[in-house]
């Protein structure tokens, strides 16, 4: 039984060698994507006439995503499948779904999926942060730090003397209310990157969503998400520890002004395919037939 550092060594090895001879229209599809979403959201915060009126709209903003990025989103996970499968798909390939009602009609569905779910993780997470702020004022009560009361001393209610703002205010308030400031500043960060990392981890379930609808156009997105947390039960942590193994990579991204992302990016997204589709293989009790079946064998033990 190989090891969990041994297969993902494998899948980041094999990724490398499927984009041989591929990087240009890898970095290509990676840049149609990430032009299409920021003209869009240029379009909505330009003056545009009646085009940025309308994006304007959030809601009508995200449509648009959905309509334009989503089957572009599709289209590149099925590229990289083929790609990793042995074929030689072109960058033509990557607009295929918009050749296809079915493949549109996936790739819309997909997209439209993550994004209900980060508008429902978006309010989710105001509730909890207006929460997290009733919480800090009753842990500053109970720790007898009056909020109310230095904090509009400090910043609010005028003391000059001589020139001199804080002259009247007695040095124990001013610390008691700079240690609430700093208190309630470090309490609203862990909160919102706990809330960050906790999003991440749940969202990790729907990872397969794309690698089974481009295999499938015509599977209803139910059945897809259902499929993914089956695929993904159990692999939570792989996939993180897959993540991490890249943060080196993008230390280096504004040491290199954003360039080494047109390798990572690549690099990056073939690999995770090719990892999803051998938890896919897992779940299915399939031989791995992608480049690394010679290692993997049947192995299951991931």
């Amino acid at each position: 039984m190989m090891k969990r550092s041994q297969i993902r060594s494998i899948v980041k090895r094999d990724a490398k060698r499927a984009l041989s001879g591929s990087w240009g229209a890898a970095i290509l599809i990676g840049l149609i994507i990430w032009l299409a979403g920021t003209l869009i959201t240029m379009t909505a915060n330009g003056e545009f006439g009646v085009l940025s009126s309308i994006l304007s709209s959030g809601i009508l903003r995200v449509a648009v995503m959905v309509l334009l990025v989503g089957p572009l989103e599709l289209g590149a996970v099925a590229w990289y499948m083929k790609l990793l499968r042995g074929a030689e798909p072109t960058l033509a390939n990557e607009f295929d779904c918009f050749r296809s009602t079915k493949a549109y009609g996936a790739g819309v569905m997909s997209y439209g999926f993550f994004a209900l779910v980060g508008v429902g993780v978006t309010a989710a997470v105001m509730i909890m942060l207006a929460g997290a702020g009733v919480a800090v004022v009753i842990v500053s009560m109970a720790l007898s730090i009056p909020i109310s009361i230095h904090i509009p001393q400090l910043f609010v209610t005028p003391y000059w003397d001589g020139g001199n703002y804080f002259a009247d205010i007695p040095l124990p308030y001013i610390i008691d209310a700079l240690r609430a400031a700093l208190g309630t500043i470090i309490v609203i960060a862990v909160v919102i990157s706990a809330l960050y990392f906790a999003v991440k981890i749940f969202l990790i379930r729907f990872s397969a969503i794309y690698n089974i609808m481009a295999d499938d156009n015509g599977l209803p997105i139910g059945d897809a998400i259902k499929k993914s947390c089956a695929v993904m039960k159990g692999h939570t942590w792989d996939i993180v520890v897959f993540y991490l193994s890249f943060f080196g990579w993008y230390l280096l991204v504004p040491l290199t002004f954003g360039l080494i992302l047109l390798y990572v990016g690549p690099y990056m997204k073939a690999a995770q395919t090719l990892y999803i589709e051998y938890f896919r293989d897992v779940e299915n009790g399939t031989a791995f037939n992608y480049g690394a079946a010679q290692a993997y064998g049947n192995d299951a033990g991931v």
